[in-house]
């Protein structure tokens, strides 16, 4: 071991560390506005739709999967989940068709 490693109190693996700095790193990107995924969040993708009208409010529904019914309520609707259009998922597809 090195002697600059003496001493540390690092006692995660550099995996576990490389990981955890990445990830501090991805929400101070956020928090900045400098996210690599701003092309891929909610407000592009083919599944959402904005609430709002015609001044968005920053809110919007999820499309992917059919609506899911509250049981509960006395009309029995169908409710979609409601997302931020700068939030993302895995399930994120454009809005532009494939070539």
């Amino acid at each position: 071991m090195a002697e600059s490693d003496h001493g540390s109190g690092a006692t995660a693996s550099p995996n576990t560390d490389g990981a955890a700095e990445a990830e501090r790193q991805r929400m101070a990107d956020e928090a900045e506005g400098n996210n690599d995924r701003q092309q891929d969040d909610c407000s592009r993708c083919r599944y959402f739709l904005a609430s709002g009208g015609e001044e968005p409010d920053g809110w919007g529904e999820c499309r992917r999967y059919p609506p899911l019914v509250n049981r509960g309520d006395p009309l029995d609707l169908g409710l979609f989940p409601t997302v931020g259009e700068a939030m993302w998922c895995g399930a994120w597809a454009s809005r532009e068709p494939q070539r």
